[in-house]
């Protein structure tokens, strides 16, 4: 009886091992950080994304621009949107 239950503790906690790491992989799969690599040691392989930094001229290359910076009006105040406005003044009275 007690070997019986000894395998199935073992059973059980191997399970729960792969199940533990099932999970480890897919969280860092999920949450991990990942990016490409690409290798150059690949032989007959080509490399399509820098076909055009390799066929530039260097003489070509474009100088800094500067843009002028622009600067922000100054919000109106709530004085100066209403200042055309005629106020009334009404008193309201309560009866409690």
């Amino acid at each position: 009886m007690i070997r019986s239950l000894r395998l199935i503790i073992d059973e059980k906690s191997s399970h729960e091992k792969a199940l533990q790491e099932q999970v480890d992989y897919l969280t860092q799969k999920l949450f991990g950080s990942s990016r490409e690599r690409i290798s150059d040691d690949i032989p007959g392989q080509q490399n399509l994304f820098d076909e055009a930094e390799m066929e530039q001229d260097p003489s070509l290359l474009e100088e800094e621009t500067v843009i002028k910076e622009h600067t922000r009006k100054k919000m109106a105040t709530h004085e100066e949107r209403f200042k055309g406005l005629k106020v009334e003044k009404v008193v309201v009275y309560s009866d409690r």
